[in-house]
C-alpha cells in the first residue's frame, strides 16, 4: 500500500508538473501566434513565405505535443516556430504596405487685417498711387494732372501749357501770319 501511495502521489506531482509547464507553453505558443499575425499583415506571405509557413506549422505541432502531453517535443515546435516568425517579420517590414500617418493641421491664428488708407498730397480727389502727378493738383479725368490753360488738353503732353490751343495742334493755337510776326520780332528783340 504504501507503495501505492508513494505512486499515486508522484503522478499526481508528475500531472500538476505538467499542467504547470502545459499552462506555459500555451502562454508562449500565444505570443508566437501573436508573432506569426503580424508577420502576415506586414507582407510576409510574399516576401518570406517560407519563413512564416515553418512558423506556423511548428507551431500547430507545438499545440498538437501540448495536447498529447509531450511537453519536451511541444518545447522544441514552439522554440522553431519563434525563430521563423521572428524571421518573417525582420524580411516583411520592407515589404508590407506603408502606412502612412496623417495629423490633423493646427488651425492658424486669424490673421489681422491691414487697412491702407489711400492719401491724396495735392488733394486733387485723385489717390496718390493712381495719381500721375502726385505734387501737382490736376483734374480726375488727366489721372491727377493739370490743364493750366483749360484747353482739354493735360499740361503734360500740352506743347504750350500757358496758351489756349487746339488738341490736334498739341496745345497750341493755329499759327497765323500775325502769330508768326510776334514771333519773329521777340526773337529778334530777346537775341
Amino acid at each position: 500500500m504504501r507503495y501505492r501511495s508513494r505512486t499515486l502521489v508522484l503522478l499526481a506531482l508528475l500531472a500538476m508538473a505538467g499542467c504547470a509547464t502545459g499552462g506555459k507553453l500555451r502562454r508562449a505558443s500565444d505570443a508566437v501566434r501573436s508573432d506569426v499575425e503580424k508577420a502576415k499583415k506586414s507582407g510576409a506571405a510574399r516576401c518570406a513565405p517560407k519563413e512564416l509557413a515553418l512558423a506556423e506549422t511548428n507551431l500547430e505541432f507545438g499545440l498538437a505535443e501540448i495536447d498529447w502531453g509531450d511537453a519536451t517535443r511541444a518545447g522544441e515546435h514552439l522554440k522553431l516556430a519563434e525563430g521563423h516568425a521572428k524571421k518573417a517579420l525582420e524580411l516583411s517590414k520592407a515589404c508590407g504596405p506603408a502606412q502612412v500617418t496623417i495629423r490633423e493641421k493646427k488651425p492658424e491664428a486669424p490673421r489681422k487685417a491691414v487697412l491702407i488708407e489711400k492719401t491724396d498730397a495735392d488733394r486733387d480727389g485723385v489717390p496718390d498711387l493712381e495719381d500721375r502727378c502726385p505734387e501737382v493738383p490736376g483734374k480726375a479725368e488727366f489721372g491727377g494732372c493739370p490743364d493750366t490753360d483749360g484747353d482739354g488738353v493735360p499740361d503734360s503732353f500740352d506743347a504750350c501749357p500757358s496758351q489756349l490751343g487746339q488738341s490736334d495742334l498739341f496745345g497750341c493755337a493755329p499759327v497765323t501770319t500775325t502769330t508768326l510776326f510776334f514771333f519773329f520780332v521777340s526773337r529778334a528783340i530777346c537775341a
